[in-house]
């Protein structure tokens, strides 16, 4: 499935990882980032492989990185004109997220509907989801990423009584078999329509992507990356039974001083 959608820059990215993907799925040390080429373990991968891709891209993503050698990668990154920008790791084993969740009321607004799983993966919804994400300020995954055909993944979508969509989540698994994380799966994409906002949809439909992550996709553990300012999504994560891991950060190598958006 080709179907993309973003800048100029975003969508080149994006051909990118679906190009690669079969090289990320088997190669130790890469990781599938979504919306870049990037690394759970750059010595493993290489990092003549790292800057390889920093210099034809100018961005390189990394996940699951030991806080304590956060050091020695910005020293590295720093010696070729490169930064690097991280988020926190939210996480938790399976059973902690569905004894959090089974503590929530996750009841959706009267008419408002989950999305026919059945649509997940045809053409039509998937270019919706992607701009109503770009509308919404988050640079989408490829539409072959979103429909799950880079492996085993969760599109949640919660649609408006007229059908429009009111909110998305999306849960897939990045880590290779070579990793110590290959039965974690990273959730994100989470995003609220600005009309419907303030009627928990966000809780609501990160909380049905995470059961789906570990009741249907098997997922050991699931986590989620946040900001250290923003402080909502922070409260949401840990309502959902993710909790902040200090020893784990994820982020993102950028070519020159300017910090990557997504």
């Amino acid at each position: 499935m080709k179907c993309y959608r973003g800048t100029a820059h975003q969508i080149v990215l994006q051909e990118k990882v679906d190009a690669l993907a079969d090289w990320t799925r088997s190669t130790p040390g890469a990781c599938q980032t979504g919306r870049l080429i990037g690394t759970d373990n750059p010595d493993r991968l290489g990092w003549e492989t790292v800057f390889g891709h920093l210099e034809e891209d100018g961005v390189f993503g990394m996940r699951m990185i030991p806080a304590a050698d956060v050091p020695a990668i910005e020293a590295r990154l720093e010696a070729r004109d490169c930064r690097f920008d991280t988020w926190n790791v939210f996480q938790a084993e399976a059973p902690a997220i569905r004894s959090a969740l089974a503590q929530l009321d996750l009841t959706l607004p009267p008419g408002f509907v989950p999305l026919d799983r059945s649509l997940r993966q045809e053409a039509s919804t998937i270019g919706r989801v992607q701009d109503f994400l770009v509308e919404n300020g988050i640079a989408p995954f490829s539409g072959a990423m979103l429909a799950g055909l880079h492996g085993r993944s969760a599109l949640t979508v919660i649609l408006t009584p007229g059908g429009d969509i009111a909110a998305t989540a999306y849960a897939y698994f990045p880590h290779n078999r070579h990793s110590p994380h290959s039965a974690c799966a990273w959730g994100g994409l989470v995003a609220v329509a600005p009309s419907h906002r303030g009627r928990r949809l966000g809780l609501i439909v990160n909380a049905m992507m995470l059961l789906e992550a570990v009741d249907d996709l098997g997922a050991a553990s699931v986590h989620e990356l946040v900001s250290t300012s923003n402080e909502a999504s922070r409260r949401m994560v840990r309502r959902c039974g993710l909790v902040h891991h200090p020893e784990l950060v994820c982020g993102v190598a950028t070519r020159g001083s300017g910090r990557f958006t997504t």
